[in-house]
């Protein structure tokens, strides 16, 4: 309704934007009941690292196959890259194997890995969840800057 209420003559028409009023209302409604369960679930929520350690050690590293999509893309082209891992994810998925292991098992997946020069401890390396946090630090600095200034702000 509102994306079909968007769309209105020049300045928009004297009475089709009330159309948007319920939905809208209805929405803002909904987003904050979803914003009150949220903080009661997150309230309750406990972390435990050695549980979320085990779960990603159990899927041999395939959540961050793309990150070796996007080492291989270079040297292989991005869709190659793509379809190679891919099939090393299917394969280690349907044997049980880490991804590593899958991608080193058969000859033309170990060919192109020795083609893009990404050796066994590279690869290795690359799908440990420490190394792919990016840019996570500076993210974490800012929340927690804007959270002070907005502390702040209210306080004064």
């Amino acid at each position: 309704t509102l994306a079909a209420a968007a769309e209105q003559e020049h300045q928009r028409a004297a009475g089709a934007w009330h159309a948007e009023w319920l939905p809208l209302s209805d929405l803002l409604t909904r987003t904050a009941s979803a914003a009150s369960w949220s903080a009661d679930l997150l309230s309750a929520l406990h972390i435990d690292p050695a549980r979320m350690r085990a779960n990603l050690d159990a899927t041999g590293g395939s959540p961050l196959a793309e990150n070796i999509t996007t080492l291989l893309a270079p040297a292989l082209g991005r869709i190659p890259a793509h379809d190679l891992v891919a099939n090393a994810s299917a394969r280690a998925a349907e044997t049980g194997v880490s991804l590593t292991d899958a991608l080193f098992a058969d000859a033309e997946p170990a060919a192109r890995l020795a083609e893009a020069a990404l050796t066994r401890p590279e690869l290795e390396s690359a799908l440990r969840p420490e190394s792919y946090l990016g840019a996570t630090a500076e993210f974490i600095r800012r929340a927690l800057s804007a959270h002070a200034d907005c502390d702040q702000a209210l306080s004064n």
